[in-house]
């Protein structure tokens, strides 16, 4: 929900915005629409779409895996070995560290086809 502070016309113009919600008994939550670069953020997780062996996909993921180093590759191989078939399916989702990223944790996904 937009706030006096982000009016469509900012949400528009890619500016952040902030949407809270309670979420069952949990406390709020808050989510964050930033527009800038995804290895740089200091945040608890990003989402890094990647390839359904995780071994590169697209740019976004080779910049994930160039700051997250060899840690990050390292990572993303061991979580594979749990994944059913060796492979991801559209949608499933792994989580590893974030290793030289400032992120915590970064979420691999193979996105939708």
């Amino acid at each position: 929900m937009a706030t006096k502070d982000n009016s469509a016309r900012d949400l528009a113009c890619g500016v952040l915005f902030t949407i809270e919600r309670r979420v069952a008994a949990c406390a709020p939550a808050s989510l964050q629409l930033v527009i800038g670069d995804l290895t740089a953020e200091r945040t608890d997780a990003i989402v890094n779409p990647s390839s359904a062996t995780l071994s590169g996909g697209g740019l976004v993921d080779l910049a994930v895996r160039r700051v997250g180093g060899l840690q990050l590759e390292g990572a993303c191989r061991a979580a594979l070995q749990a994944v059913k078939g060796g492979q991801l399916t559209p949608g499933q989702v792994v989580v590893t560290k974030g290793f030289g990223l400032p992120a915590r944790y970064v979420a691999h996904c193979l996105p939708p086809i």
